[in-house]
């Protein structure tokens, strides 16, 4: 329930259509719940987990936004291509800190990839650690909630918070 809960959060987002590559984000939050749910189960202290959850985003967040740049047909080394992938973050960051508008929809993407990590990371964390079912249902759904007030459309998407809800109650309803 807590995967589908998530999804649903990602797919409300990726229903705005604000940008493309929105399904790294997608990407993104479910390793997150699943690295979550495993560090969960894991033995490791909160300061170990803290830093082992920011190391996977590292690595993890460089990697799908590796897979949005376009490098051709030749083989490109990876050395260049994290050249070529800072190079476009810190032009968006400082386009963005400058207040003008960012055109580029990888520094979005990341600007997303993050909170969604950290809401899957510890929805799972809480769930499979604490068996904590409201704290894992709430990061999911607070972004779901800031999505729904911040996205103004002729279509209507309110179904999707309601079926949110309903697999959170399946969830909260789950636990002992």
């Amino acid at each position: 329930f807590l995967f589908l809960a998530v999804l649903i959060s990602v797919w409300r987002l990726q229903s705005t259509g604000w940008t493309d590559g929105l399904e790294h984000v997608r990407n993104m939050a479910l390793l997150g719940l699943f690295v979550g749910l495993a560090l969960g189960q894991s033995i490791f202290q909160k300061r170990s987990v803290t830093l082992l959850a920011i190391g996977y985003l590292l690595v993890l967040l460089t990697w799908q936004l590796l897979g949005m740049i376009e490098f051709g047909e030749e083989e490109t080394y990876l050395g260049d291509k994290l050249i070529v992938l800072a190079g476009r973050l810190l032009l968006g960051l400082s386009e963005f800190t400058a207040g003008r508008p960012v055109k580029d929809p990888l520094f979005f993407v990341a600007i997303f990839c993050i909170p969604y990590w950290f809401a899957a990371l510890i929805s799972g964390y809480q769930l499979t650690r604490y068996a904590n079912a409201l704290a894992a249902v709430l990061p999911s759904g607070i972004m779901m909630f800031v999505i729904y007030f911040n996205h103004y459309t002729a279509r209507d998407y309110r179904w999707m918070f309601g079926l949110y809800l309903f697999v959170a109650l399946l969830l909260l309803g789950r636990q002992k």
